[in-house]
């Protein structure tokens, strides 16, 4: 059985695929970008480290890596909430590209706003794409759940912090990402943008949970992204998750209280 290569493996995006992939009963190899252990990583460790068929390693070197493999590069994370070590570590995502560029690979990206921030990511992405021909590239639009990042939008707004930036009509839990990650990959276009169904009263839903007054629409600029549009139907309500979410959160703050 070829194995799921999972880069960003200890990363919300990444850690929700690792376990998809391994409750389907298939082999995953999963790699960190920056090995900062935490407690909140420690956790997902003990999740993965009961499943015989997960192997983390620290370093690409140790890995003997087998072509057909399916790799996927999680850097939803790292544009949104960490841009700077994104740029600080290009040129390692760029020497694992290369390395695995006779596999399928797969990276996640998230829609961003900032059009300076737009601008690099696209110029990078063309030099990219210069090395191999075999990359899908899947956008995301505002995706939640447990295990998410304290320095998301979705989680500073849990905390009622302001000027946060998030198009609640578009928001995907992540259990609803998962439940159409079959379709995804037999999906043969080159370029992939993720979007949830709108939530028709996506500020409402909000209101059950938190105060809410941001954006509800996501506009897209780019022409050539509209035309690949891959549109998931949530099976979540915006107002259920959020509250799972925020249950989450309340369950890792009494844990990591308990460990100090």
């Amino acid at each position: 059985m070829t194995a799921t290569i999972v880069f960003g493996v200890y990363d919300f995006l990444g850690f929700h695929l690792c376990n998809h992939v391994l409750n389907e009963g298939n082999e995953v190899i999963g790699l960190q970008w920056l090995n900062n252990r935490d407690n909140e990583q420690e956790e997902m460790e003990l999740q993965f480290g009961r499943n015989h068929n997960f192997t983390f390693f620290r370093d690409i070197a140790e890995v003997d890596f087998c072509e057909n493999s399916l790799v996927c590069l999680n850097l939803y994370e790292l544009m949104n909430d960490h841009f700077d070590t994104f740029q600080s570590i290009r040129s390692e995502i760029e020497y694992v590209i290369q390395k695995l560029a006779n596999n399928q690979i797969i990276i996640f990206l998230p829609i961003l706003d900032n059009d300076e921030k737009k601008a690099e990511v696209e110029k990078w992405k063309d030099s990219i794409m210069n090395m191999t021909s075999s990359i899908q590239w899947i956008w995301i639009s505002d995706i939640y759940g447990p295990w998410q990042s304290e320095k998301s939008a979705v989680q500073q707004l849990l905390k009622q912090e302001e000027n946060v930036r998030l198009h609640v009509s578009r928001l995907i839990y992540i259990d609803d990402f998962l439940l159409n990650w079959e379709r995804i990959l037999e999906d043969d276009r080159t370029e992939l943008v993720v979007m949830g169904e709108p939530h028709t009263d996506g500020r409402q839903q909000c209101s059950c949970v938190f105060d809410y007054s941001g954006n509800e629409n996501l506009v897209l600029k780019d022409k050539e992204l509209e035309k690949n549009i891959f549109n998931i139907c949530g099976k979540t309500s915006l107002s259920d998750g959020l509250k799972e979410l925020r249950l989450h959160n309340e369950k890792r703050n009494y844990f990591n209280k308990g460990k100090d």
